[in-house]
């Protein structure tokens, strides 16, 4: 049987103005600001995103959720994989050009190809986005996930949206 290709969208990638990245040997050496919005083209049918933004910085030992598209292993050959699960943050940095968190071993990692998803906090209120995924890097006992808090970046985030070009 044939399977039916999902619709694609086209945009623009706008990346925050103080996006910085130093790559030495294939490996991301450093970062700042890392993250964007798209700016599609036509608006994605029947989707209508909560965009919640966070009111307070994520704390080590919160219960995030964090989503992943592509193999479901390591290395997988099974590409197209929708994952996601719950993780608590073991660490939180905040420096005048870092603000991000991460997830050291036990529960749900990033994987090759998930970089820019998506993290979230989900409470009886809603789901707020509190971090979008940077990769992951081989950490004291395993591997280590970090994502770029948006609670620095709501403002910026939020005049992305407003913005009449956006869709």
């Amino acid at each position: 049987d044939w399977v039916g290709i999902p619709e694609s969208y086209e945009g623009t990638v706008v990346a925050h103005e103080n996006f910085r990245s130093e790559v030495q040997d294939g490996k991301v050496k450093s970062h700042q600001a890392d993250l964007a919005v798209i700016r599609l083209e036509k608006a994605v049918a029947d989707i209508n995103p909560d965009g919640n933004m966070p009111e307070v910085e994520v704390k080590p030992d919160e219960s995030l959720v964090m989503v992943g598209l592509g193999p479901s292993a390591d290395k997988g050959i099974d590409s197209g994989v929708r994952r996601f699960g719950r993780n608590l943050v073991t660490e939180v940095i905040t420096t005048r050009d870092i603000k991000e968190f991460r997830f050291t071993a036990g529960e749900v990692h990033v994987l090759a190809g998930d970089s820019g998803g998506p993290c979230f906090r989900e409470t009886a209120e809603g789901r707020w986005l509190v971090g979008i995924s940077g990769g992951f890097t081989k950490a004291k006992g395993g591997r280590e996930s970090w994502f770029t808090s948006t609670y620095y970046y709501r403002d910026w985030i939020e005049r992305q949206k407003r913005d009449p070009s956006v869709n």
